[in-house]
């Protein structure tokens, strides 16, 4: 994903207790408690490394901006 499509969608986010995970084996992000992802990435958590695809099934929770972006652009990219 380019940085600026990464830049474009978090300007649309505020962010305030979001997780990011695995649904339906792409990565996926999740407001608060919500069952149903908010955004799912054409992404295939497959073709991740292994440590990466653990934390995702576990569950990432995100705190900033910063740390959504630098996540996604690491996991995207």
């Amino acid at each position: 994903m380019k940085r600026k499509r990464v830049q474009r969608w978090l300007s649309t986010v505020i962010l305030g207790g979001y997780l990011l995970g695995v649904y339906r084996g792409n990565v996926a992000l999740w407001k608060d408690d919500d069952p149903e992802p908010m955004r799912i990435f054409p992404c295939s958590v497959i073709t991740l490394p292994l440590d990466v695809r653990q934390a995702l099934l576990a569950g990432i929770r995100i705190e900033t901006e910063a740390d959504l972006q630098r996540l996604l652009e690491a996991y995207l990219s």
